[in-house]
């Protein structure tokens, strides 16, 4: 959101003016039920509508509506996770429809006319990333790509339903893992755990090293930030 910075960090969940003032905390309060069950924030997103969704690492879901600064844990959410002791929330996308898509550490999940459903129900062929370690999640022109650790790519047209599971092949080697995905000056941008960044050619559907050789570059890159000039990783 414009002039707003969301941080997700084992302190709590932040929402910090471009000034530097907290306008939002959000941390565990054991006597406030408007508080965390734990600390450990994974992903923090905030929608047009203004409400916040936070995924923790071991307590799951939570929804925050600045409009009417209603607070909560998102109970309906644990009911139908894949197995009952799973919470942890890692990565968020809403697309044209605003549908909310989570990415878990088991799978990828909807949110839809208040609904939650496992996305391998609304989409079978996302059946094969049912308890996957999900690590990112982008919707593109209304092309969700999902990023794994282990199972390699996704992606997956939503309004044809058609879907591309991928493990790209970088200089001979089968690249499996991602930690996350970014659209820099018109390309897609993958950070991988063995091939370190890897772009995407839309025209030939082909992977290759965004840096040439990927000369003097880190194999194993996390995170993506682009200011529209300057790419971040």
């Amino acid at each position: 959101q414009a002039n707003k910075v969301l941080i997700a960090s084992s302190q709590g969940a932040f929402q910090i003016s471009y000034q530097g003032e907290i306008e939002h905390h959000f941390k565990r309060q054991v006597s406030n039920q408007k508080g965390l069950s734990e600390n450990t924030t994974l992903a923090i997103f905030k929608s047009q509508k203004g409400d916040v969704w936070l995924g923790t690492e071991t307590q799951g879901l939570y929804h925050f509506r600045e409009l009417s600064s209603a607070f909560g844990h998102v109970y309906n959410f644990q009911k139908n996770a894949r197995v009952s002791e799973f919470y942890d929330v890692r990565s968020f996308a809403i697309d044209a429809q605003g549908v909310l898509w989570i990415g878990t550490s088991k799978g990828v999940y909807l949110y839809k006319d208040k609904r939650f459903y496992t996305a391998e129900s609304v989409y079978p062929p996302l059946e094969k990333f049912n308890n996957t370690f999900i690590t990112d999640l982008y919707i593109q022109d209304n092309v969700l790509w999902v990023t794994s650790r282990g199972a390699g790519l996704a992606k997956l047209d939503l309004q044809t339903k058609s879907t591309w599971l991928v493990k790209p092949n970088i200089a001979g080697n089968e690249v499996t893992s991602f930690n996350s995905v970014i659209s820099y000056k018109g390309q897609l941008v993958f950070s991988s755990r063995t091939q370190g960044l890897i772009t995407f050619n839309s025209k030939t559907n082909t992977f290759s090293h965004f840096i040439p050789n990927n000369e003097n570059a880190p194999s194993h890159a996390t995170g993506l930030y682009t200011d529209g000039n300057d790419l971040w990783f």
